[in-house]
Protein backbone atom coordinates (compact mmCIF):
# COMPACT_ATOMS: atom_id res chain seq x y z
CA UNK A 1 0.00 0.00 0.00
CA UNK A 2 3.24 2.21 0.81
CA UNK A 3 4.75 1.17 -2.03
CA UNK A 4 1.86 2.31 -4.90
CA UNK A 5 1.32 5.80 -2.61
CA UNK A 6 4.98 6.28 -3.29
CA UNK A 7 5.13 5.13 -7.00
CA UNK A 8 1.85 7.66 -7.74
CA UNK A 9 3.57 10.54 -6.43
CA UNK A 10 6.75 9.78 -7.93
CA UNK A 11 5.01 9.15 -11.41
CA UNK A 12 2.82 12.62 -10.55
CA UNK A 13 6.20 14.38 -9.97
CA UNK A 14 7.38 13.04 -13.43
CA UNK A 15 4.39 13.42 -15.32
CA UNK A 16 5.13 17.44 -13.76
CA UNK A 17 8.66 17.88 -14.53
CA UNK A 18 7.82 16.64 -18.35
CA UNK A 19 4.83 18.93 -18.98
CA UNK A 20 7.22 22.07 -17.75
CA UNK A 21 9.95 20.95 -19.90
CA UNK A 22 7.64 20.67 -23.06
CA UNK A 23 6.19 24.15 -21.78
CA UNK A 24 9.51 25.96 -21.73
CA UNK A 25 10.44 24.12 -24.47
CA UNK A 26 7.32 25.95 -26.28
CA UNK A 27 8.51 29.20 -24.68
CA UNK A 28 11.99 28.84 -26.04
CA UNK A 29 10.93 27.91 -29.18
CA UNK A 30 9.69 31.47 -30.09
CA UNK A 31 12.71 33.27 -29.26
CA UNK A 32 14.73 30.63 -32.37
CA UNK A 33 16.00 32.86 -35.57
CA UNK A 34 16.23 31.72 -39.19
CA UNK A 35 19.50 32.32 -40.75
CA UNK A 36 19.63 35.57 -43.18
CA UNK A 37 21.39 34.99 -46.50
CA UNK A 38 24.68 37.44 -46.29
CA UNK A 39 23.68 38.76 -49.67
CA UNK A 40 20.38 39.37 -48.34
CA UNK A 41 22.04 41.31 -45.31
CA UNK A 42 24.01 43.67 -47.74
CA UNK A 43 21.47 44.59 -50.02
CA UNK A 44 19.06 45.11 -47.58
CA UNK A 45 21.15 47.36 -45.03
CA UNK A 46 21.86 51.38 -45.67
CA UNK A 47 24.85 51.15 -44.53
CA UNK A 48 28.05 48.54 -43.69
CA UNK A 49 30.92 49.53 -41.66
CA UNK A 50 33.68 47.85 -40.41
CA UNK A 51 35.13 48.93 -36.80
CA UNK A 52 35.84 48.40 -33.17
CA UNK A 53 33.29 48.87 -30.44
CA UNK A 54 35.11 51.45 -28.13
CA UNK A 55 32.25 52.46 -25.67
CA UNK A 56 28.78 51.10 -24.34
CA UNK A 57 26.57 53.19 -22.22
CA UNK A 58 22.69 52.37 -21.18
CA UNK A 59 19.81 54.70 -21.66
CA UNK A 60 16.14 54.43 -20.92
CA UNK A 61 14.00 55.29 -23.61
CA UNK A 62 11.71 58.34 -23.14
CA UNK A 63 8.73 56.69 -21.63
CA UNK A 64 11.39 55.08 -19.13
CA UNK A 65 9.90 51.56 -19.74
CA UNK A 66 12.63 49.63 -21.47
CA UNK A 67 16.80 50.36 -21.78
CA UNK A 68 18.71 50.29 -24.87
CA UNK A 69 22.22 50.20 -24.90
CA UNK A 70 24.36 52.97 -26.89
CA UNK A 71 27.33 51.24 -28.65
CA UNK A 72 30.24 53.58 -30.81
CA UNK A 73 31.74 52.18 -33.00
CA UNK A 74 35.10 53.71 -34.41
CA UNK A 75 34.79 53.21 -38.39
CA UNK A 76 37.60 51.24 -40.07
CA UNK A 77 35.88 50.77 -43.79
CA UNK A 78 32.82 51.50 -45.41
CA UNK A 79 31.61 49.03 -47.72
CA UNK A 80 27.72 50.75 -48.29
CA UNK A 81 26.59 54.29 -47.40
CA UNK A 82 28.14 57.63 -46.72
CA UNK A 83 29.69 57.70 -43.61
CA UNK A 84 32.48 59.60 -43.69
CA UNK A 85 33.13 60.02 -39.97
CA UNK A 86 35.29 58.59 -37.82
CA UNK A 87 33.06 57.05 -35.38
CA UNK A 88 28.61 56.24 -35.57
CA UNK A 89 26.45 54.98 -32.69
CA UNK A 90 24.36 51.45 -32.48
CA UNK A 91 21.70 51.34 -30.03
CA UNK A 92 20.65 47.92 -29.59
CA UNK A 93 18.07 46.84 -27.02
CA UNK A 94 18.41 45.82 -23.77
CA UNK A 95 21.32 46.66 -21.04
CA UNK A 96 21.69 47.21 -17.02
CA UNK A 97 21.04 50.76 -15.45
CA UNK A 98 21.03 50.77 -11.40
CA UNK A 99 19.26 47.38 -9.94
CA UNK A 100 17.18 47.48 -13.55
CA UNK A 101 18.45 44.70 -16.24
CA UNK A 102 16.95 44.78 -19.62
CA UNK A 103 18.13 41.15 -21.83
CA UNK A 104 16.45 41.08 -25.51
CA UNK A 105 16.36 37.87 -27.08
CA UNK A 106 17.81 37.19 -29.81
CA UNK A 107 19.27 40.21 -30.12
CA UNK A 108 22.27 42.15 -31.32
CA UNK A 109 25.21 42.19 -28.63
CA UNK A 110 28.34 43.36 -28.55
CA UNK A 111 31.00 43.70 -25.98
CA UNK A 112 33.73 46.35 -25.73
CA UNK A 113 36.82 46.03 -28.30
CA UNK A 114 34.64 44.16 -30.71
CA UNK A 115 35.97 44.39 -34.06
CA UNK A 116 34.09 43.13 -37.10
CA UNK A 117 31.70 44.52 -39.82
CA UNK A 118 28.42 46.01 -39.14
CA UNK A 119 24.90 45.80 -40.83
CA UNK A 120 23.07 48.67 -40.34
CA UNK A 121 19.84 50.49 -41.04
CA UNK A 122 18.20 53.97 -39.44
CA UNK A 123 18.08 53.72 -35.80
CA UNK A 124 14.26 53.37 -34.86
CA UNK A 125 14.82 54.27 -30.64
CA UNK A 126 16.65 57.34 -31.31
CA UNK A 127 19.30 57.92 -28.35
CA UNK A 128 18.56 61.55 -27.22
CA UNK A 129 20.89 62.71 -25.05
CA UNK A 130 23.28 61.50 -28.17
CA UNK A 131 26.36 63.77 -29.33
CA UNK A 132 25.47 61.95 -32.73
CA UNK A 133 22.76 63.46 -35.34
CA UNK A 134 19.53 60.73 -35.97
CA UNK A 135 21.24 60.49 -39.56
CA UNK A 136 24.35 58.51 -37.38
CA UNK A 137 22.35 56.43 -35.46
CA UNK A 138 22.20 53.37 -36.51
CA UNK A 139 20.56 50.00 -35.26
CA UNK A 140 21.38 46.06 -36.54
CA UNK A 141 19.51 44.78 -39.71
CA UNK A 142 19.08 41.31 -38.65
CA UNK A 143 19.02 41.18 -34.65
CA UNK A 144 22.02 39.15 -33.76
CA UNK A 145 22.90 38.36 -37.69
CA UNK A 146 23.71 41.95 -37.86
CA UNK A 147 27.21 42.13 -37.04
CA UNK A 148 30.01 39.57 -38.07
CA UNK A 149 32.84 39.00 -35.14
CA UNK A 150 36.80 39.13 -36.18
CA UNK A 151 38.86 36.61 -34.52
CA UNK A 152 42.26 38.57 -34.93
CA UNK A 153 44.41 35.46 -34.14
CA UNK A 154 42.90 32.93 -36.22
CA UNK A 155 41.68 35.89 -39.06
CA UNK A 156 38.56 34.12 -39.12
CA UNK A 157 35.02 36.08 -38.81
CA UNK A 158 32.11 34.55 -37.27
CA UNK A 159 28.15 35.06 -37.15
CA UNK A 160 25.46 33.36 -35.56
CA UNK A 161 25.19 30.82 -38.64
CA UNK A 162 28.61 31.15 -40.34
CA UNK A 163 32.33 31.16 -40.29
CA UNK A 164 34.59 33.12 -42.73
CA UNK A 165 37.66 31.45 -43.16
CA UNK A 166 39.25 34.73 -45.09
CA UNK A 167 38.29 38.05 -43.94
CA UNK A 168 40.26 39.60 -46.78
CA UNK A 169 38.84 36.92 -49.26
CA UNK A 170 35.39 36.60 -47.94
CA UNK A 171 34.43 39.87 -46.62
CA UNK A 172 36.13 42.61 -48.07
CA UNK A 173 36.51 40.88 -52.02
CA UNK A 174 32.63 39.66 -51.60
CA UNK A 175 31.40 42.65 -50.07
CA UNK A 176 33.36 45.10 -53.27
CA UNK A 177 31.84 42.54 -55.27
CA UNK A 178 27.86 42.75 -54.37
CA UNK A 179 27.89 46.10 -53.53
CA UNK A 180 29.62 47.18 -56.97
CA UNK A 181 32.27 49.41 -55.06
CA UNK A 182 35.13 49.79 -53.54
CA UNK A 183 35.16 50.22 -49.39
CA UNK A 184 36.39 53.57 -47.98
CA UNK A 185 38.96 53.58 -45.83
CA UNK A 186 38.40 56.02 -42.77
CA UNK A 187 40.92 55.16 -40.20
CA UNK A 188 43.46 52.69 -41.13
CA UNK A 189 43.05 49.34 -39.47
CA UNK A 190 45.10 46.36 -40.86
CA UNK A 191 44.07 42.59 -39.89
CA UNK A 192 48.13 41.69 -39.14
Amino acid sequence: KHMRKFFNKLLGLVCGFAICILLTGKTYSQCMTYPIDIQDRITGSQVIIEGRIISQVPFWNSNMDFIYTSNILEVYKVFKGGITTNQVEIITEGGTIGNYFIKAEPALEFRLNDVGVFFGIPASQLNNNSPFAATHQFEGLASNQSFIRYDLTSFEAVDPFNVFNDIVVDIYQYFTSVTGQSYTEVIPFTLA
